[in-house]
């Protein structure tokens, strides 16, 4: 049975509440389950989800490490990640944290001398596809698989674009510039890279990386497509990660800018997401909840009129959109929110830029029931012809087979 290594800066399981999170445990599983591999995962985790860690318990043989294991140990972690956090020179562009890359090339380094040489080492996320020079320094004869939850690059480089100052415009232009560069060089030493749309594909091609190399697949997302979406419901919601600035800046962005204009005074905003910051809470009232973590959304999507997601930053796929788009409820969204969903304006979606397009937008959708409900159909008809996880899945499962003949094949010929 072929070996393969996975690594990963963030701890897969089941109650994982980020978006890339879900996709990571769902694909490292599912290559388990097919019996067709012996996987090994080396990650690191937060200390409040340790309780939460479920590898053992699927018989998956795993290295996880704490990145804070005690108080002490909290603080070096803080003074040992400022260097990568804040420097505008750090090699890794500011996105890996020195004490990840620490533990990580830690642990992989008493892989080899435990476990023998891996045939496939997949690396999840961009933070580990920067350390293949480290892995091939290790395992020189190692197929290399780079699964891009995004590609990083273009979200600091949304970051860099929207800079309200010349300082943070020049600290920001660096460390795009570094990323895009130590990005893009690793990527072109993978053996295989798996995005999760076309666009990315594309973005990538564009920096000359070979297309034989570039496979898509539908990212994971929780199917909410039971829901029965009701157009005479007037709430508007927003869903994601609210520790995330781009996430919460856009809910600050909609409630100063769009809510105002909405005549309905009974239409509410209501954000969800776990982990809210301060600076989004002081914004509740009777016309704005903050709900923090909710354990099933599903009774939101059918309560609501809509989803309303005015993305400032981000870049990649977005799985709030879809897994909305799953249970019917209408969207309305910009560039950035749609972006690798192959959606058309005014039928699956309602495209807005302005305050203006979504004020009316959510005017259009409470005076006319009968295209909300439409739009909720296409939606759903949309998801289901694009997005299949499980096709993803066995496409994941072909290309780890592929890699592994051509090694067998390229190991012959040199002998």
């Amino acid at each position: 049975m072929k070996k393969i290594l996975w690594v990963s800066p963030f701890a897969p399981y089941d109650r994982v509440p980020h978006a890339g999170g879900k996709a990571e445990n769902y694909f490292l599983k599912g290559v388990h389950s097919s019996k067709r591999f012996h996987l090994d995962v080396i990650t690191c985790y937060r200390h409040r989800e340790k309780a939460d860690l479920d590898l053992d318990e699927y018989g998956i043989p795993n290295r996880q490490m704490d990145l804070e294991p005690n108080k002490a140990m909290l603080v070096l972690k803080k003074l040992a990640n400022a260097e990568s956090a804040l420097n505008p020179w750090n090699r890794n562009g500011c996105i890996l944290q020195n004490r990840t890359e620490y533990l990580l090339k830690k642990a992989l380094k008493k892989y080899l001398p435990q476990n023998g040489r891996p045939d496939i080492v997949v690396l999840e996320w961009t933070e580990t596809v920067l350390l293949h020079k480290y892995i091939k320094k290790l395992f020189p004869d190692a197929k290399i698989l780079a699964i891009e939850e995004d590609v990083s690059f273009l979200g600091y480089q949304r970051r860099f674009e929207k800079a309200g100052n010349a300082f943070s415009k020049w600290v920001l232009g660096r460390k795009y510039r570094t990323l895009k560069r130590i990005e893009t060089e690793a990527l072109r030493h993978a053996d295989k890279i798996m995005v999760y749309s076309h666009k990315d594909a594309g973005l990538l091609l564009e920096q000359h990386i070979p297309g034989k190399k570039i496979f898509e697949a539908s990212t994971y997302f929780d199917d909410f497509s039971k829901c029965r979406y009701r157009s005479q419901n007037k709430d508007i919601i927003f869903y994601g990660a609210m520790s995330r600035f781009e996430n919460y800046l856009s809910a600050i962005w909609f409630i100063e800018n769009v809510l105002p204009m909405i005549k309905d005074k009974e239409c509410r905003f209501i954000v969800i997401g776990a982990n809210p910051p301060e600076r989004l809470l002081k914004y509740r009232s009777e016309r704005v909840q903050v709900l923090g973590f909710v354990e099933d959304v599903s009774e939101y999507f059918e309560a609501s009129l809509c989803l309303a997601a005015p993305l400032l930053l981000g870049a990649g796929i977005k799985v709030k959109i879809l897994e909305a788009m799953s249970a019917g409820l209408p969207i309305l969204t910009n560039d950035i929110g749609i972006e690798g969903i192959p959606a058309k304006t005014n039928k699956e979606y309602l495209h807005c830029e302005t305050p203006e397009d979504y004020a009316g937008g959510i005017e259009k959708l409470l005076s006319d029931r009968s295209f909300a409900d439409e739009m909720a159909k296409n939606s759903k008809e949309l998801l289901a012809k694009n997005f299949n996880k499980k096709e993803s899945l066995e496409k994941l499962i072909f290309e780890l087979g592929n890699m592994c003949s051509r090694r067998e094949r390229g190991r012959m010929s040199d002998g």
